[in-house]
């Protein structure tokens, strides 16, 4: 049996060139139907996790000469968006309430990678225009002053920030009799210098800021261990870390964690020498113990 004849192709010719001809139209509307269904407008509903914030160096406030990224741990800072509304809470500290935030948002643009939306604003009525562009699986937001990485909510990834956050807020140990040394980024750390920072930011002589490092460098040259950032108080005495007497933990080639939970011990204090204890404890099993002593003379050209 031929099955490429049939009676009323065979017996009407013009039929088949029809019928062809419609086939290849019904071929041309699908695939023009498909493809806009392909390229649907870029969906930025749901639960979002923000993964670290840096200040946009084409910021109107002029910060055009420094990168600043902040990397945020899972679930300390969520995004929930829907249409046209979008909630933020922040959760950065442990047993506090979360400071949560609503707003409302219109659709300036949209396409397939990538949406403008305009946030009105309270105070001048001009409200804030943010870009959002796809970024892998998750988005990047850009607005005036920031550029802001967001990827899906992950429970498993916020519960064991969670914990971690948990663990890290366990009272620092007692301070050891030993020279100072720690666990940093899953590796051992021992500082070999500590020398007074080129950054001081006290005028009164309350604190000293020194840098503490593993490797012997110049002191603007990039280093690829760990360091600390320490604000040394000038009067011998035991200091709980806070705010005021902060102690910074800096990763390369960016990454900067502030630790407050610990103590600093003053011993001995002169003008060229700060003698300390240390002992502190952070997120993902970053512990410091033990002394040493700052060189805090007056900087030398280097």
């Amino acid at each position: 049996m031929n099955i490429n004849k049939s009676p009323i192709s065979d017996a009407h010719p013009n039929l088949q060139a029809s019928r062809g001809n419609w086939t290849a139209a019904t071929v041309l509307f699908t695939f023009v139907l498909m493809s806009q269904l392909g390229a649907a407008d870029l969906d930025i509903t749901g639960k979002w996790m923000v993964t670290e914030s840096t200040n946009n160096p084409n910021a109107a406030d002029g910060k055009k000469d420094g990168k600043f990224t902040v990397t945020i741990g899972a679930g300390g800072l969520t995004v929930e968006i829907g249409e046209g509304t979008m909630t933020t809470t922040m959760a950065f500290i442990p047993g506090a309430e979360p400071e949560i935030t609503k707003t409302t948002f219109t659709f300036q643009k949209r396409t397939e990678s990538s949406a403008t939306i305009l946030e009105p604003s309270a105070q001048n009525g001009n409200g804030t225009i943010i870009e959002i562009t796809k970024d892998g699986e998750g988005l990047i937001f850009t607005d005036d002053k920031t550029i802001t990485k967001v990827v899906k909510y992950d429970p498993v990834a916020v519960a064991t920030n969670k914990k971690n956050i948990e663990e890290a807020n366990k009272p620092a140990d007692k301070l050891l009799d030993q020279s100072l040394r720690g666990h940093l980024n899953g590796m051992e750390w021992t500082p070999i210098e500590c020398r007074r920072s080129s950054a001081q930011f006290d005028e009164r002589g309350e604190k000293i800021r020194v840098d503490v490092t593993a490797d012997k460098k110049k002191r603007l040259d990039p280093s690829a261990f760990p360091s600390l950032i320490v604000d040394l108080p000038t009067k011998p005495g035991e200091y709980p870390l806070s705010n005021s007497f902060s102690l910074t933990v800096y990763f390369p080639p960016s990454h900067n964690t502030i630790l407050i939970n610990g103590t600093l011990v003053i011993y001995k204090v002169t003008n060229t020498s700060i003698e300390f204890g240390l002992t502190a404890r952070g997120q993902d099993d970053n512990v410091i113990n033990g002394k040493m002593t700052a060189d805090v003379s007056s900087l030398k050209d280097e």
